[in-house]
């Protein structure tokens, strides 16, 4: 569920080193096996209304959804020198998977605090600096 926000930071890892001048990319998600969603419903796992709630106290499952998104990313330096506009920044980031939370579906909370303030860091960011 991460692999295209690990593909960014690869991405963007490499362009902050020098490795390259453009990079592309994407990520699809699509719920295309019915036996899932039974297992969802089962372990009473989605959210009546189908939406997540995160980080709020009235969470009561997740939503499941599908998507696509390409994006393509060029150094900042690149991009200033021929005048291009850029959409966004990619200021910092960072992946971490540690293989010791208990479970898929419920990650760890500390080591989620390492990776930001690590992707603030890399960033050299404050957390009030983001939006």
């Amino acid at each position: 569920c991460s692999s295209t926000l690990v593909a960014l930071d690869c991405a963007a890892q490499a362009s902050r080193m020098g490795r390259q001048e453009f990079a592309m990319v994407a990520g699809t998600n699509l719920q295309l096996r019915i036996d899932m969603w039974i297992g969802f419903c089962k372990m009473t796992g989605l959210a009546g209304d189908g939406r997540c709630k995160t980080f709020d106290a009235s969470a009561d499952g997740f939503g499941r959804s599908e998507g696509s998104g390409a994006m393509v990313l060029r150094m900042r330096a690149a991009a200033e020198a021929k005048k291009e506009h850029a959409i966004a920044l990619v200021r910092g980031s960072c992946v971490n998977q540690d293989g010791r939370s208990a479970t898929i579906t419920a990650p760890s909370g500390p080591a989620q605090q390492r990776a930001l303030q690590s992707s603030l860091r890399d960033g050299e960011l404050r957390a009030l600096e983001v939006s």
